[in-house]
């Protein structure tokens, strides 16, 4: 951890000392004409949606997927575009999705799946999602900017983000549909487009339970700063009620423990939701300690670094991000506060929007101090048509000037980054071997393809996404009743999860598997072995 704080302190460090030697040179930033500007980021997002997709699948052809959670949402639009929906038998003490997670807007992939039923389908459509995010912040940093080379580099800055990155890498999630949705309810919200910020604030709702303190926020904004109370105030109500609704009833309806099963991240504040929520408020120094961990730390900086702090001057965008920033600090999971998961992904158009809102803070906030500056140095009474010429040229230079360090601010922390911290292309934290199709993921795809479509099945965790398309599935060693399965898939040389002593249990549990008489080896090969169950089933073909 000290060595991320040194990293992170030397990288701050040079993106100032950047834009100061650039203030004190007085350099100027060229702004880009408006076409330029907008071919260079339109092929920008086109590059990285194509680079976003291809990763992913080829991180899922190479059996570095899983089933939790690429399995899951696979096997739940399976289900769904059959009618069974919401379905999943991976979940498996559970016959439904909906004891975990509401999440209506997965059913926007149903069609798709009517045609292609793949989980490759879910990878490209989580692409497309998490690059159309930054459509809306290049749109309103170019409205706000007069220097439309600050708002590309801004705007650039989003293909680097490293907590974005590791979203796209992870599987797929719904919390990736979030990053769009947030991102233009926020956008229409501060355009004045109150009727699309409503549908799109609607849509954020409708995809996940836990984002509903989230558009709350957003509608108190535009009740409290903008006095849209038609659209503000059934949102800022709504939203809470839905969340408390989801949490409370409609979840713990269909779980069969009773509960919301994410209450257990939050037990240790106390036995029941209610009894959290009063522990929250009548002890607030102890959830202060519990936020200011040195890991949680941590990762608020990873948020913000990439964007050289800018975001802590973006003042009014806070109490939108405070409330989802505090749920996840204050999670006993350290996965919550990690920029390698998906729960980061709401967030991440509120930091770049309030980005935008602290460079224009900052501009004007100088442009002020300078004018005043410059006219007392003129005497008490200066001529008036050379005070405007004195104020236009200082005006107009201060502007170019703090652009310039600026832009330096965000390109250099964007890029030191992403080479530290980032998942990508040429980044410290890329793993080619997640990418490459080796012979033993060959010998595996191969031997999947002797599994009938309609057979049930167990596998293990990696091999799940490739299978997850049938009725019945299950992740070893989480079995349902082994009596109805058909086939059995382990591999040796695969992911162990969630074994506690993988190796010796992985031994035993084959061992165990082996010794089912009702089971018979149908192919071992290269550490895979494949069992078939002869009651039930037929010999591949």
């Amino acid at each position: 951890m000290p060595d991320v704080f040194a990293q992170l302190g030397v990288l701050l460090t040079v993106a100032w000392a950047a834009a100061a030697l650039a203030v004190v040179l007085r350099v100027r930033l060229p702004s880009v004409p408006a076409r330029a500007a907008d071919a260079v980021f339109h092929l920008a997002a086109i590059g990285y949606c194509i680079m976003l997709a291809t990763l992913a699948i080829m991180r899922h052809d190479s059996l570095h997927s899983h089933a939790f959670d690429l399995g899951i949402f696979d096997q739940i639009l399976w289900n769904s575009a059959r009618g069974h929906v919401m379905e999943a038998s991976l979940i498996w003490d559970k016959a439904t999705f909906l004891g975990n997670h509401i999440s209506p807007t997965l059913l926007l992939f149903v069609p798709a799946y009517w045609l292609v039923s793949d989980p490759r389908v879910l990878l490209i459509g989580q692409a497309i999602a998490l690059t159309s995010g930054a459509l809306p912040i290049y749109w309103y940093a170019r409205r706000e900017s007069s220097n439309r080379s600050l708002a590309l580099v801004l705007a650039l800055s989003y293909f680097t983000y490293p907590a974005t990155l590791y979203v796209n890498l992870f599987d797929f999630h719904e919390f990736a549909l979030a990053v769009p949705f947030m991102s233009f309810s926020i956008y229409f919200m501060l355009t004045g487009r109150f009727l699309a910020f409503a549908v799109c604030a609607l849509l954020l709702l409708a995809t996940k339970e836990d984002l509903g303190v989230l558009v709350s926020m957003l509608g108190l904004r535009a009740l409290l700063f903008h006095r849209q109370w038609l659209v503000g105030l059934p949102l800022a109500i709504g939203g809470v009620v839905w969340t408390a609704l989801a949490i409370s009833t409609l979840i713990p309806a269909k779980n069969p423990s009773g509960i919301y099963p994410f209450e257990a991240l939050y037990a240790y504040l106390g036995a029941s939701q209610l009894d959290i929520l009063v522990n929250l408020i009548t002890h607030p120094m102890r959830s202060l300690q519990i936020i200011f961990e040195m890991p949680k730390i941590e990762y608020v900086l990873r948020l913000l670094v990439p964007l050289g702090l800018l975001p802590l001057a973006g003042l009014t965008m806070w109490p939108l991000a405070l409330p989802t920033l505090a749920y996840l600090l204050l999670s006993a999971d350290p996965g919550r506060y990690s920029i390698t998961t998906q729960y980061s992904a709401p967030l991440v158009p509120l930091f770049f929007f309030a980005a935008v809102e602290g460079c224009r803070r900052i501009i004007q906030r100088d442009f002020v101090a300078q004018r005043a500056v410059t006219l007392s140095s003129l005497g008490d009474q200066p001529h008036p048509s050379t005070a405007r010429r004195v104020r236009l040229i200082t005006r107009v230079d201060n502007r170019r000037t703090l652009t310039a360090g600026i832009a330096a601010i965000i390109a250099i922390s964007a890029l030191g980054s992403y080479v530290l911290h980032g998942p990508g292309l040429f980044a410290q934290g890329f793993d080619p071997k997640e990418f490459q199709l080796t012979d033993h993921a060959r010998t595996g795809l191969q031997l999947m393809k002797e599994i009938p479509a309609d057979a049930s099945v167990i596998a293990q965790g990696d091999l799940v996404p490739q299978l997850s398309g049938r009725r019945v599935i299950y992740m070893w060693p989480w079995i349902g009743e082994l009596s109805t399965i058909d086939y059995i898939l382990l591999d040796q040389q695969g992911n162990k999860y969630p074994l506690d002593d993988p190796e010796e249990n992985y031994f035993r549990s084959v061992e165990e598997m082996r010794a089912n008489t009702d089971f018979v080896v149908e192919r071992e090969e290269d550490g895979y072995l494949l069992l078939r169950n002869i009651q039930t089933s037929k010999p591949a073909k």
